[in-house]
């Protein structure tokens, strides 16, 4: 069951981080924003596992860090491709 809460929570906040830093934070609603949270989830995950496999360390930081990087990756980019194919979050200009 743990393992569930777990993925629910992984999922939820993934998208509401994703929403979040692509709404509050400009750079991450440009391309470079997504390639730089890919990134740091997976450098984040590669140095956990080094931790882990080289001294036995169960680091929970870097973890948390790359899954949600992880995560959030492909949520930056779907809002990009929607804001650019759907005018996602457009505000018209006032008449």
């Amino acid at each position: 069951m743990w393992e569930w809460l777990a993925a629910i929570g992984w999922s939820a906040g993934s998208i509401v981080g994703g929403i979040a830093l692509y709404r509050r934070v400009r750079f991450f609603s440009r391309v470079w924003g997504s390639i730089t949270i890919a990134v740091i989830g997976v450098v984040s995950g590669a140095l956990h596992n080094f931790l882990n496999a080289l001294f036995s360390i169960d680091e929970p930081f870097f973890f948390l860090i790359a899954i949600f990087g992880i995560g959030m990756t492909p949520i930056l980019v779907a809002q990009w491709v929607f804001t650019r194919v759907f005018r996602l979050y457009w505000r018209g200009r006032s008449a």
